[in-house]
């Protein structure tokens, strides 16, 4: 992200720097992107990976595969406490930052399970979140 910019690698790669989190089955790639005004940012993202931006503070502008209303030059702008969701056709993500902007970008195969979720559990079906609410309540976990 040169000069003023920081990418935290947590998992995958940017820029020739690996994350720790290695070796997991959907290849997750997990950066924590600091920029300066009008700096830019590019990752490749490999074609069939879910890919998500999350913007903490700023703004920044968009392109690459975006599922959302594009500006003229297929990019658009992504403000503090948004998620951006991308396509999944391997083209990328690039990102100008509009002022000082701060965001993480993840991205990973998709697994194709079903997802079953309520309070703070995260299963697959609706069975095994009953159990799980049932080993919490018992002291199990």
């Amino acid at each position: 992200a040169g000069s003023g910019g920081v990418v935290r690698v947590l998992a995958g790669e940017y820029d020739g720097v690996r994350g720790p989190v290695r070796d997991v089955f959907a290849q997750p790639t997990y950066l924590d992107v600091r920029l300066s005004a009008t700096q830019r940012f590019e990752q490749p993202i490999p074609p069939h990976h879910e890919c998500r931006v999350y913007v903490i503070d700023g703004a920044a502008r968009f392109s690459g595969g975006a599922e959302a209303a594009a500006g003229a030059d297929g990019a658009h702008t992504i403000e503090a406490g948004t998620l951006g969701i991308f396509a999944k056709d391997g083209e990328g993500v690039r990102a100008v930052a509009e002022g000082d902007a701060r965001f993480l970008l993840v991205s990973a195969a998709p697994i194709d399970e079903p997802i079953a979720r309520a309070g703070p559990f995260v299963m697959n079906t609706r069975e095994e979140l009953l159990e799980a609410f049932a080993d919490a309540q018992a002291g199990r976990i």
